[in-house]
């Protein structure tokens, strides 16, 4: 499978964190307070590989930063997008539970239907 969601948390108005699985590249989307900022990875590089891959995520003031495999990518946050992120709810890992009503309506809410899809 070339798409999915790896992690989601979300919390206040507009702020969410998500990484997913995008055609096979890691996208990592950060909203604070309506402030999204969208990272994707290198997209020459396939993570569907069958093979286990070392993921780290850094986020700073004023940079976001992939790193798989020893292999690092920077990018810039615009200051409006450089506070802290506050997050309420669980930490989401591989898909969201059908029943997850809380989840649900943000996800409606926010428009985020197209990129996170819920566990069967």
């Amino acid at each position: 499978m070339s798409d999915g969601l790896m992690l989601f948390a979300f919390g206040g108005t507009g702020t969410y964190f998500l990484l997913q699985l995008e055609a096979g590249t890691l996208l990592w989307k950060v909203s604070i307070n309506g402030a999204e900022h969208s990272f994707m990875f290198n997209k020459s590089i396939s993570l569907c590989d069958g093979q286990w891959h070392k993921v780290e995520l850094t986020r700073r003031p004023a940079s976001m930063e992939i790193t798989v495999d020893s292999v690092t990518e920077n990018d810039t946050v615009n200051a409006n997008q450089a506070g802290e992120i506050t997050l309420s709810s669980y930490l989401y890992v591989g898909g969201i539970p059908d029943d997850d009503d809380e989840a649900a309506t943000f996800i409606q809410r926010k428009q985020l239907g197209q990129q996170i899809q819920r566990s069967q």
